[in-house]
This record gives C-alpha cells, structure tokens and sequence, in this order.
C-alpha cells in the first residue's frame, strides 16, 4: 500500500485525541519550550508547516511518529490549522522504530543574522564568529549531543531565537573562559576547538568542575610536552584524525575526560557505545537539558490571552 498524505483542518480536539490515542511511545520528551515557541506562531499567524505530521500504519493500528510538539502547541493556542498528514504503511514495529529514527526533525537554519540584528556577541563579550559557534554550542547542550541538533526543539528563525539567545546568555562565563583558555594553544590545532561539540564540551566541565577543566583545557590547547598517554593527548590525536558525528565527539571526550579526572593514563581512546546514555563525568547531563530556559510569566501571559480570546467567542 503506497504513502498516502492529504491535508486536513487539525482542530486541537482532534490534536487532542491523536497525542491520546495514536503518540508513539518511545517518542523524546517534550520541550515546553519549543512548544511555547511554536504556540506563539500559531497564534500570531506565523506559523508555517515546513513538514508533515506523521502516522506509521501498522495493520488497524496508527502512531504519531513526528509532531507531537506541533499538535501540543496547537492545543496550547486553541487554533485550528490546515497541516499536511501523511500515513506510511509500515511492515512491522522494527520498521516504525527504523523511521522514528532517522526523522529530519525540522530545518536548520543559522542564528548568524539573529546575532547580528540583538548585537548578542557584543552583549557577551565575544566575537561575532565565536557567538555563532556559541550558539551551535548551547543547541548541543540542550540537545544532549544529539546528531544534526535533533532533540533540542529550536527551529531557527522567528521566536526560537529568543530561546537560544537566553541559552547563550545563560553560557557567557564559561563560553569566555573557554577560549580565554584556547587563545594561547598550539596555532595548528585551534580549530579543532572551535568545532560545536568540543566548546559545548568545554562549557560543561567549566560549570561543573572548573579546577579540572582549566587544567584539561589550557594544557590540550597548548600541547606543550604532554606524553603520549595523557588523556589530553589521546583525546588531541582523536580530534586531528577524526571528525565524526557530534555524539562520537561527545562519547570519546567523555572517555578521555574520566581518565583525566581519575589520574589514569590512557593507551587508546575508543568511544562509548552508541547503545548507552551519554555520560560526562561530573556533569548532570540530563538535568541540564530540563533547564532550557522558559519565562513561566511568558508562559502564563500566553494562556490567559488564550482564555480570554475564548470567553469572548462565547460571550
């Protein structure tokens, strides 16, 4: 049975009964952020649906594999939308997770303009090329190092700038003591420090074990003499002959960063598991990524013009 994709009026009613009924359950967490985001859009009428909602049909039975964050918004602004649907008959449940997985999650744009318009690198200090790397940096870390951004929930452009602008602003320390540390480092090797996994990696041992990773930090930027083993060093040699997916350069900075901390030399760095949680030591990885920051004023501001937008309706 071919694709089929029709677009419908998506009412929050029925939004509401398909995140009930028909939600995929190992979907991601959701981002009230993004959904506020989204929300706001809607409802100012700015809102355009780049991409469809998406069911995997499996015999009678559907699953919402991508738009939950679209349809809670929707229910959040009480709007109703025409939004492309489409329905992927699917063979089995290994094949929905295989789709589940390699989703595009929406379309990534530079932040480079929203920098420019907010004059954001003057406001934190640094220059406008590292307040573009910063941003990519901060996405990362609210992503938890997810491969091309997904999970992060911040669409470039209109509202989601405000998001990884605060983000940013959140980060300025240690995005300055970042590359205050670099600046003096091996000239050849700069740029490997300036790729967004390695600073998002920086920033979170600079919060969260500062005397340890202004050690760790100055002596791989400068390589002066570090052995073979070091874990600095292992590390170093896995940036200059690799560049690979934004969670292997997590997974094998992790490695490196635990053997640093626990004093161990180390002979060969490989990655961890794709399979297991990423794990920084030291760092709350999951709670920092609950912490991307929502104004519950804003929030709150939102549902009362909602609500009050309805009491009119039925007066």
């Amino acid at each position: 049975m071919p694709d089929q994709i029709n677009v419908e009026n998506v009412t929050p009613a029925k939004a509401e009964k398909w995140l009930e009924n028909n939600n995929f359950d190992r979907q991601r967490a959701l981002r009230e952020h993004h959904i506020l985001n989204l929300a706001e859009e809607m409802d100012e009428g700015n809102f355009i649906p780049h991409s469809a909602i998406v069911f995997a049909k499996l015999g009678k039975e559907l699953y919402l594999i991508d738009g939950q964050h679209r349809l809670h918004a929707l229910v959040l602004a009480g709007v109703s939308l025409n939004m492309p649907i489409l329905v992927k008959p699917a063979k089995s449940m290994e094949q929905i997770e295989r789709w589940y997985g390699c989703i595009d999650q929406g379309l990534k744009r530079s932040t480079r303009d929203a920098i420019k318009a907010q004059n954001l690198h003057e406001e934190l200090g640094v220059s406008e090329r590292h307040a573009a790397r910063l941003s990519a940096a901060v996405k990362l870390i609210a992503s938890g190092f997810q491969d091309g951004g997904k999970g992060h929930g911040m669409r470039t452009g209109g509202r989601s700038n405000i998001a990884v602008s605060d983000l940013m602003r959140e980060w300025a320390k240690e995005s300055k003591q970042y590359y205050s540390l670099i600046a003096g480092g091996e000239k050849a090797n700069i740029y490997l420090f300036d790729r967004a996994p390695v600073i998002a990696c920086g920033l979170l041992t600079l919060r969260y074990n500062s005397e340890k990773a202004i050690t760790f930090w100055e002596g791989i930027a400068q390589d002066d003499g570090l052995r073979r083993e070091d874990p600095r060093k292992r590390f170093l040699i896995w940036l200059q002959e690799n560049k690979e997916k934004i969670s292997t350069t997590a997974r094998s900075f992790s490695v490196a960063w635990r053997n640093y901390i626990e004093g161990r030399e180390l002979k060969l760095l490989r990655p961890t598991e794709p399979s297991t949680p990423l794990k920084i030591m030291g760092v709350p990885l999951e709670e920092v990524m609950k912490k991307v920051p929502i104004d519950p004023k804003r929030l709150e501001m939102f549902r009362e013009k909602v609500s009050g937008r309805a009491e009119d309706k039925a007066a």
